[in-house]
C-alpha cells in the first residue's frame, strides 16, 4: 500500500511515499532546499509574474525510492519542457533517478535535462547527462552554485530562451560572484559594534529577513550591528580576514 502526499512535509517521505504536485514547463530538483528559497524569493519579483505555476520545485530527497521517482516523472514530469537537476554528490548516489530522467528526456525532442554539480569542480560525473552542450551547463552551474537573486534571474531568462527555442548566449560576465566573506549594510556610527556573523548561504538564497531585524533591532539599543555573510569559519582564508 502507498500512501500520497500532496505537499511535502520538513523531512524526507517514507520510502512508499508518492509526492504529487501540479504539472508545469519548468521542473527543478535539488540537493540543498535553499535552493528554493532563493528561486521563490525570485518568483515573486514583479516581473517575474509571468512565471506563476509555471516552475515547481521539490528537494532530490523526497525521490528516494524507485517507486516514488517513476511516479513523479510519470506524473508532475509528463509536460514539462525542462527539467533542472542540482545534485550534490556522486552520479551514483541517485543512479536510478538519473537513468529515468535520461529516458525522459529521450521521448521527445523538445525536452531538456540539464543537470549540474553543488561543487565547482572539474571532476564530477553528473553533467554529462544533460542535453544542453557544455558552455551552457557550465553556466548554469556557476549560476546555481553562486546562488543569489541576481543570478537566479538570469538563469529564469535562459529557461525562457530554452522554452522559446531561442539561441542562448553564454555571457560570464553577468554572474555575480560572491566572496568567501561580505560585510553587509555597514555604516559609521558613534555607538559600540557589535559583530554577527551569518552564513552566506541565506544571502545566497535571498533570505535576509533575520539579518534585517538584527539591524533594526540593535539600532533600537543604540547598537551598532556589523552583519558579516561567512561561507565557514573552516576556511583559513575567512579566518585570515577576520583576524585581519
Amino acid at each position: 500500500m502507498h500512501r500520497i502526499a500532496t505537499l511535502p512535509g520538513n523531512e524526507p517521505q517514507e520510502e512508499n511515499t508518492f509526492i504529487e504536485q501540479p504539472a508545469a514547463p519548468v521542473i527543478f530538483l535539488t540537493s540543498a532546499t535553499s535552493d528554493i528559497t532563493c528561486l521563490s524569493t525570485v518568483l515573486k519579483l514583479p516581473n517575474n509574474n509571468k512565471w506563476k505555476n509555471k516552475i515547481r520545485a521539490l528537494p532530490i530527497a523526497y525521490l528516494s525510492s524507485n517507486a516514488s521517482i517513476d511516479h513523479y516523472i510519470s506524473n508532475t514530469c509528463n509536460t514539462a519542457k525542462i527539467i533542472v537537476v542540482r545534485f550534490l554528490g556522486s552520479r551514483s548516489y541517485w543512479s536510478y533517478g538519473f537513468e529515468q530522467l535520461g529516458l525522459w528526456q529521450l521521448e521527445k525532442p523538445n525536452r531538456h535535462l540539464i543537470v549540474v554539480s553543488g561543487i565547482e569542480s572539474t571532476a564530477n560525473d553528473v553533467q554529462e547527462i544533460s542535453s544542453l552542450n557544455q558552455n551552457k551547463i557550465d553556466l548554469i552551474q556557476k549560476l546555481l552554485n553562486q546562488g543569489g537573486i541576481k543570478n537566479y534571474n538570469y538563469l529564469i531568462e535562459i529557461f525562457e530562451k530554452i522554452i522559446n527555442q531561442e539561441e542562448i548566449h553564454v555571457n560570464s560576465d553577468l554572474i555575480e560572484y560572491h566572496d568567501e566573506l561580505i560585510k553587509w549594510k555597514w555604516k559609521q556610527s558613534n555607538n559600540p559594534s557589535i559583530a554577527v556573523f551569518l552564513y552566506k548561504s541565506l544571502l545566497q538564497s535571498g533570505n535576509t529577513e533575520l539579518a534585517d531585524k538584527i539591524i533594526d533591532i540593535s539600532n533600537k539599543y543604540n547598537l551598532n550591528a556589523k552583519i558579516i555573510w561567512i561561507t565557514s569559519f573552516k576556511s583559513k582564508n575567512v579566518e585570515n580576514q577576520i583576524i585581519n
